[in-house]
């Protein structure tokens, strides 16, 4: 049986057929070359690598290019941070909890691997650990809006609920538009 097209069909067909060839082609040498290229990329561009590919929605592709920035440079905090992150979005806490300890340990005045902690310390329900994390990434940077908030909220929830409403108010004076949302919705004011 043979199947027979009109003409101008059967251009855009080989056309088409012709351009995905062409594409498919491009790819490839574009791979082949990135692969190169990755052998020249220094930890930082590593880093910035994985931040696209965590803001693509690609955990597992960020984590990988985190780890290629730490095999370039092991004491490199931000790349533990931010792969600790990763593991996070993916729900893998302990271990993102272990990438944040190496974060800590390489730069412990940084107030952010604190907070990254405290979030996954959440997550796993350890909430007096959230807790501790929390305020200490306020200890290193009393602006820290984000800190507040969530210091504010599990302090509600496991702790002295006024206390942590206190903190939100905080939080929400320092412009960080979740708990000003929050707190809208209950009727409190802030300001």
């Amino acid at each position: 049986m043979v199947f027979m097209m009109p003409g101008r069909l059967a251009a855009a067909f080989v056309t088409m057929t012709l351009l995905i060839i062409l594409l498919f082609t491009i790819q490839f040498a574009h791979c082949a070359a990135g692969g190169e290229a990755a052998q020249n990329m220094s930890a930082e561009e590593w880093l910035s690598k994985g931040y696209v590919y965590e803001e693509m929605g690609n955990s597992r592709a960020a984590i990988r290019a985190y780890t290629q920035a730490i095999k370039m440079n092991p004491e490199y905090a931000d790349a533990y941070s931010n792969r600790g992150i990763s593991y996070t979005e993916l729900e893998e806490f302990r271990t993102a909890i272990r990438d944040f300890n190496r974060a800590i340990h390489l730069n412990s005045g940084e107030a952010k691997y604190y907070f990254n902690r405290g979030i996954a310390y959440g997550k796993c329900e350890e909430y007096h650990l959230a807790m501790v994390d929390f305020d200490k990434a306020i200890s290193i940077n009393r602006q820290y809006a984000a800190a507040y908030f969530w210091l504010g909220i599990i302090q509600s929830m496991h702790g002295d609920a006024k206390i942590g409403r206190e903190k939100v108010k905080v939080s929400a004076r320092l412009g960080y538009e979740r708990a000003q949302t929050y707190l809208k919705t209950r009727e409190v004011r802030w300001n």
